[in-house]
């Protein structure tokens, strides 16, 4: 899809999307991923720019592991940390710039719920930066 509407062709990236939401719906019963929605949004918008190819770039999947990719796996279990990051993130738009510290055993998870939040952000507001 994302291809399909860099190259001017808005309409078959949107028939992309129907023809995937049709066929998770019948093969699996489910609908695409947020992101996949999200990009569907974007582009029934309008024209997406250059600028969106690095950002569908990172969401997708960042360099790491054996075939230099990471699989970009739903978060489970975190939804109110989550949550309640979204909402100290979205609170900086008001107050400015924000510190948090995520405190928890090794192996509890912290990287992948700071791993989450960026990729909410990614999609959510681009132009906003999680260190």
């Amino acid at each position: 899809m994302a291809a399909q509407a860099l190259s001017g062709q808005r309409p078959a990236a949107l028939q992309t999307h129907q023809q995937l939401q049709a066929t998770l719906q019948q093969e699996l019963g489910m609908e695409p991923s947020r992101e996949t929605a999200i990009l569907a949004d974007h582009i029934g918008r309008g024209p997406i720019g250059e600028n969106y190819r690095g950002s569908l770039a990172m969401v997708s999947s960042t360099p790491t592991g054996i075939h230099g990719r990471r699989l970009l796996l739903p978060l489970v279990g975190r939804s109110e940390e989550h949550a309640r990051l979204v909402a100290i993130f979205r609170q900086t738009g008001l107050d400015g710039a924000q510190i948090v510290a995520i405190i928890g055993a090794a192996g509890s998870g912290k990287t992948r719920l700071v791993s989450a939040l960026q990729d909410w952000v990614k999609l959510e507001e681009p132009q906003g930066e999680v260190w």
